[in-house]
């Protein structure tokens, strides 16, 4: 039986449009409804992210602020949302640099 309620799952729901449509805009995704095409589960999802994340190099790429107020990567950002770790990219290039934000906040 899940321990997750309504609110949690709409709470993570957003978390993970708001992911995505960060990496569209980033060049990591064509368009942040792939992520969710088909019949998908939180498990495809998580790993579709994760293929997004680690095919553009932005494991270590800041996106925003965390909910703490610190810069946040997208790696950090990914382990928050779905209780996982994120390898470094198969490449091993640590890449890290900022990039613009067209909707400053506080992640999700």
């Amino acid at each position: 039986m899940s321990t997750c309620t309504p609110n949690a799952s709409a709470r993570t729901l957003a978390g993970e449009l708001w992911l995505a449509e960060r990496l569209a805009h980033h060049g990591a995704l064509a368009d942040p409804e792939g992520i969710f095409a088909g019949l998908t589960d939180r498990p495809i999802r998580a790993e579709r992210m994760r293929q997004a994340i680690q095919r553009k190099g932005l494991a270590d790429v800041v996106l925003g602020r965390g909910p703490d107020g610190k810069p946040s990567t997208y790696r950090e950002t990914f382990e928050r949302l779905y209780g996982e770790r994120l390898a470094a990219s198969p490449s091993g290039a640590a890449r890290a640099a900022v990039l613009p934000s067209p909707t400053p906040g506080v992640l999700p």
